[in-house]
């Protein structure tokens, strides 16, 4: 069976890293903006607000690294999970957990992106127009691109 989901928008807020409380495990739970393609005269809303969640090294990296309005591709899979309100009503909320994902906004560097693996830079002012795209991954097998 096949779940993967490629999305590309723009970040909602800026990412804010958390800890969960039983494993220390690092998470960034946070919305992309997606822009469904419609009739550019359609009066209806054509944006579709994405639930977005990275785990682990994923999550350190896009705290440091992005902000919110940056665009980015992300790739992973969709999942859902079910809770109980404080009204004892059941809800159902869809869940991107992303393995990947890649800057398409320019972005200024005055050192090189770190390598796959490594913990990112602090995050910088993006004045300058310079820049590459860069990929991030959970897959950390032997540290080179796969391309």
């Amino acid at each position: 069976m096949l779940n993967q989901v490629t999305l590309q928008g723009r970040l909602a807020a800026d990412p804010e890293l958390q800890q969960t409380a039983n494993t220390k495990k690092s998470v960034v739970s946070v919305r992309m903006a997606v822009q469904r393609d419609t009739n550019k005269y359609a009066e209806e809303d054509n944006v579709d607000w994405i639930n977005l969640v990275f785990w682990d090294k994923l999550a350190e990296n896009l705290s440091r690294l992005a902000n919110k309005g940056d665009m980015l591709i992300v790739r992973g899979r969709l999942q859902s999970r079910k809770y109980e309100d404080t009204k004892r009503v059941d809800h159902i909320v869809y869940e991107v957990y992303v393995d990947k994902f890649y800057f398409c906004t320019k972005k200024s560097r005055e050192e090189d992106p770190p390598a796959l693996g490594e913990p990112a830079p602090a995050r910088k002012h993006r004045g300058s127009t310079q820049g590459v795209n860069v990929y991030y991954s959970e897959d950390n097998s032997d540290g080179e691109l796969p391309f």
